[in-house]
């Protein structure tokens, strides 16, 4: 992750990568995510969450 802070919301942007089995074949992928966090009472809290392919 990348936080970054824009008018006091910081967000980060991730890169996933994954592999695995589907019916029986062997599969991987990436996509992207961004995420926006806020502070609430001293405790940082995921707001939103964007995954895409």
């Amino acid at each position: 992750m990348r936080p970054q802070e824009v008018d006091q919301s910081p967000f980060s942007w991730t890169k996933p990568t994954w592999t695995g089995t589907i019916d029986g074949q062997p599969r991987s992928g990436s996509g992207r995510g961004t995420n926006v966090l806020v502070n609430s009472a001293g405790t940082w809290q995921m707001l939103h969450e964007h995954l895409s392919a």
